[in-house]
């Protein structure tokens, strides 16, 4: 949860906030901008409130027999979270498998207690990830060198991601513990692991390699790694660095402001990279877990093409200046 903390930096890793751009002229920014906000502010208000009524049923089912929440979940709170991101200016969330030469392989379809690796690059993360399936998630930390995981199911992961902006220094949640006991929590949930293994920490370019010893923390030999990664069309590698400004209806300030700012662009474009089973590293071709962990990371940064930077959190100038060619230099001073 290590964040830079000067408010003109909003690309850099300030707070889990990903960064909004369009091309900011008058009619964009104020006139349609502004009818979208009135026109779906209260409908995401709505059905975020059903949501929260319907994971509460779901976790009391669960207690009853876990099949049973799980199924109420994918019936009610999958759907609606899918509405939210449509109102959000997520129409179509991708979900592109790579590489794209092996067009017979099926994408993986994770067990429950198996760990599905994705980066970090804002709250939407989690409502992106809970569209897509029922799982248990968690948030990496490095606490005092010893890698741990904060676990925590949908509706409390949204609230960490978005609350952790908060934070005035790197802080240990109390509630963390190993990988290995946070999937035996999964698979006694009957549910897959999502772990982000940045934690909330996100940098506006590319991927922060997670804590060393985290898959190693893991029981290792029972356990089975998938990759995602969520790659907006503005932070990619591989897309050159545009003019466009920042939306001024609101702030990178508040969990509010940006919601505003999110829902005032008509449409954003997201793409999920699905590494497929045969190109994933596993404990059978890299025994070694720390091999593997490295494995893992290069694999997912080639699928999605975002530069793994080991050192992103002691090193600002290249997001610095990464904000000031797509955002302008008034969004990046030192």
């Amino acid at each position: 949860m290590e964040k830079y903390r000067n408010s003109a930096d909003p690309g850099t890793g300030i707070h889990p906030f990903m960064p909004v751009v369009g091309k900011g002229n008058f009619v964009s920014t104020w006139v349609l901008g502004s009818l979208l906000v009135l026109a779906r502010l209260p409908m995401v208000v709505v059905v975020s409130g059903i949501v929260m009524i319907s994971a509460l049923v779901s976790s009391l089912l669960s207690l009853v027999a876990p099949s049973l929440g799980n199924w109420f979940e994918a019936v009610t709170v999958r759907p609606s979270l899918r509405l939210i991101l449509f109102l959000c200016g997520f129409p179509i969330v991708m979900v592109q498998p790579w590489p794209l030469t092996a067009h017979t392989e099926e994408p993986f379809t994770a067990q429950p207690g198996d760990v599905i690796l994705v980066n970090f690059t804002g709250y939407m993360d989690v409502v992106i990830q809970a569209s897509l399936r029922g799982a248990l998630f968690a948030f990496a930390q490095d606490y005092k060198g010893k890698p741990l995981v904060v676990t925590k199911g949908p509706i409390g992961a949204f609230r960490y991601a978005v609350q952790s902006y908060q934070e005035t220094k790197t802080s240990f949640d109390e509630t963390a513990g190993t990988l290995a006991a946070a999937c035996k929590k999964a698979r006694a949930a009957n549910r897959p692991l999502v772990l982000f293994f940045e934690g909330t920490a996100t940098n506006g370019r590319g991927m922060l390699a997670c804590p060393p010893g985290l898959v190693a923390s893991s029981d290792s030999k029972n356990t089975a790694f998938h990759l995602q990664a969520h790659v907006h069309h503005h932070l990619s590698a591989r897309s050159k660095p545009r003019a466009s400004a920042v939306y001024p209806i609101s702030d990178y300030t508040s969990p509010m402001g940006h919601l505003i700012r999110l829902i005032s662009v008509p449409s954003h474009y997201l793409r999920i990279i699905s590494v497929l089973p045969s190109a994933t590293p596993s404990f059978s071709a890299y025994p070694d877990a720390s091999l593997l962990q490295r494995h893992l990371l290069q694999t997912l940064s080639e699928a999605s093409g975002l530069k793994l930077m080991a050192k992103v959190r002691e090193d600002k100038a290249p997001f610095l200046q990464h904000w000031r060619d797509t955002q302008g230099s008034d969004y990046a001073k030192e």
